[in-house]
């Protein structure tokens, strides 16, 4: 049916309006025994019953469904705080989506390095012509 325990609801609401059990039962149409039975959890009440004991207390129950955020262990095991939109994005594609990506960046990496070693050559060239003197 539901997965919800009962049992604190119906003695919070209880207590918190100050009745006894017996009081509570007489108000919403059951008995001491049956109120005993849901506080103690031996009874797994109907939704139905558990607003009729909150409805006595003075209380009224809500079932309210509510979107929640889809949890995901890669994104929970980063720092809180931190900008997750481009992480989650990632995680939506498919994983040959994110081969390619991936491809695609190792592929950038070695374009930069290339670049940076080719610039490191051309500044060592004219240092090795002339003997590795700097005139400067």
């Amino acid at each position: 049916m539901y997965d919800v325990d009962a049992a604190p609801i119906v003695r919070r609401v209880r207590e918190a309006s100050a009745l006894s059990q017996r009081e509570l039962a007489d108000r919403a149409g059951t008995t001491q025994a049956v109120v005993s039975r849901v506080e103690s959890g031996v009874a797994s009440p109907s939704f139905d019953m558990v607003r009729r004991l909150a409805n006595a207390a003075g209380f009224e129950l809500r079932l309210e469904c509510v979107p929640h955020r889809v949890t995901d262990p890669v994104v929970d095991a980063y720092k809180p705080g931190v900008d997750q939109s481009l992480l989650i994005a990632n995680l939506r594609k498919s994983p040959r989506e994110r081969f390619s990506t991936l491809l695609s960046a190792r592929r950038f990496i070695l374009k930069v390095r290339r670049v940076g070693e080719e610039a490191r050559n051309r500044v060592a060239e004219p240092t090795a012509k002339y003997g590795g003197q700097d005139d400067g």
